[in-house]
């Protein structure tokens, strides 16, 4: 799911950039810690999920939930703590939410804006070439300074810290650059 997500993050522009869409989606590294903690220590409702940060449960959580042990201990969490089936439930079900709102903006049948997006005469930062450049170019940084530099230690840090890459618990940070 994180590699289709990827594919479209060149058209995180216009509305749908407006909206944060992309950060509602895939905010990462996710906070274990942070996830950890609030199964641990709350009831675990749509309704308690609703206000933390989709940080630690869009996709950035949903994969540390999945992958961030190996397959027995993973589903043998799953089958021991209902808390933790209804966190991964509804944050499923808030990354649905999501990709929905996404799709709705795009959709002709929702607020069309790829009609919008291919019959903008605008000129300037608001012309829809510019917008789609912009979505590359904000692709290409985000792989160069914050996939890669960022964990490498070569963006404002001597030190290496392999624990930001983008998917560190799928084992999938290197397949989403491409």
């Amino acid at each position: 799911m994180t590699r289709a997500y990827e594919s479209t993050y060149n058209f995180h522009i216009g509305m749908a950039r407006a909206r944060f869409l992309h950060q509602a989606i895939y905010n990462w590294p996710t906070v274990a810690t942070a996830l950890e903690d609030f199964i641990a220590n709350n009831e675990v409702t749509e309704e308690t999920l609703a206000p933390i940060s989709p940080q630690i449960k869009a996709l950035a959580g949903i994969e540390y939930l999945l992958f961030k042990s190996d397959v027995t201990t993973t589903n043998q969490e799953f089958v021991d703590n209902a808390k933790r089936r209804d966190y991964l439930k509804y944050s499923s079900s808030f990354l649905i939410s999501q990709a929905d709102r996404l799709l709705n903006i795009w959709a002709e049948d929702g607020e069309d804006y790829a009609n919008t997006f291919i019959n903008s005469n605008a000129t300037g930062i608001d012309g829809s070439f510019n917008l789609f450049f912009n979505g590359l170019y904000n692709s290409i940084d985000t792989g160069k300074v914050t996939k890669i530099g960022k964990p490498a230690g070569l963006e404002n840090s001597p030190n290496s810290n392999p624990d930001i890459v983008q998917a560190p618990y799928s084992g999938q940070s290197l397949a989403l650059l491409m």
